[in-house]
């Protein structure tokens, strides 16, 4: 777990209504804020990419909530 002691900023994200009630229940259970869930998940996610695969690349095994970009705006 991370030193809580480290400086933190306030970030805004978008989430799903779904993923928001999630959150909230999750936390409630546990007994920790929401702040302290994103941050361990966002750092599992990091690592998970910042890790080259032994075959591939790290966004080969990503889910589909991660698109490249193909199109943009006029």
């Amino acid at each position: 777990m991370r030193d809580p002691k480290l400086q933190k900023i306030t970030a805004s994200v978008t989430l799903e209504v779904g993923q928001l009630e999630r959150l909230n229940e999750a936390a409630d259970r546990a007994r920790v804020s929401r702040s302290a869930i994103v941050r361990d998940a966002i750092e599992r996610e990091l690592k998970r990419y910042e890790t080259p695969d032994e075959v591939g690349d790290p966004l080969s095994k990503a889910s589909g909530s991660v698109l490249p970009k193909t199109a943009t705006r006029p």
